[in-house]
């Protein structure tokens, strides 16, 4: 099962590479990293119930909603 903490990493390397070649990281880069995340909780990888993923899930998206409805970070840097 060690291998699955080769997952994420593999992700975050992708969202890199896209951030610096192009500035912009794909829709599906994050919604990968969410479905690997609630796997690991399905097949009971580590102590987080998929109930307490789902919350923090939710709680990110409302976090990060106003931001997105005013253009996003777009030129923040």
């Amino acid at each position: 099962m060690q291998w699955l903490l080769c997952v994420p990493l593999v992700f975050t390397a992708e969202a890199c590479w896209h951030d610096l070649r192009r500035r912009e990281i794909p829709d599906g880069i994050p919604l990968r990293i969410a479905a690997a995340g609630l796997l690991a909780c399905g097949i009971s990888f580590h102590s987080v119930s998929i109930q307490d993923a789902l919350l923090g899930m939710l709680i990110g998206f409302v976090c990060v909603l106003p931001f997105s409805w005013r253009g996003g970070l777009v030129g923040a840097i």
